[in-house]
């Protein structure tokens, strides 16, 4: 970071979805299409079917390095019209 420690963020409030279901990564499709075998030609068969595959969505998002970096250095609060506001480690 050119500004150096003084231009860091002090927190990061996450608002709305962070992830998308209606538009997978070619990785996240390449694993609902294997997990999806027998739905071959239906009009779901690349869509997120569970809440384990829609973790897959966030695993994908969030496993980029530099992702991975801010959230480690930095407080981060969200709030969605799906979830309770909270902060980070607070679980709700």
């Amino acid at each position: 970071m050119a500004g150096g420690e003084s231009e860091r963020p002090d927190a990061i409030l996450l608002l709305g979805d962070q992830v998308y279901a209606d538009d997978p990564s070619d990785a996240v499709l390449a694993k609902l299409r294997a997990a999806h075998g027998e739905r071959q030609g239906s009009e779901v068969a690349d869509e997120i079917g569970n809440f384990e595959e829609y973790t897959w969505l966030y695993d994908d998002a969030w496993l980029n390095p530099a992702v991975r970096w801010l959230f480690s250095t930095c407080r981060s609060a969200c709030c969605s019209t799906t979830t309770t506001c909270g902060t980070t480690g607070t679980p709700r």
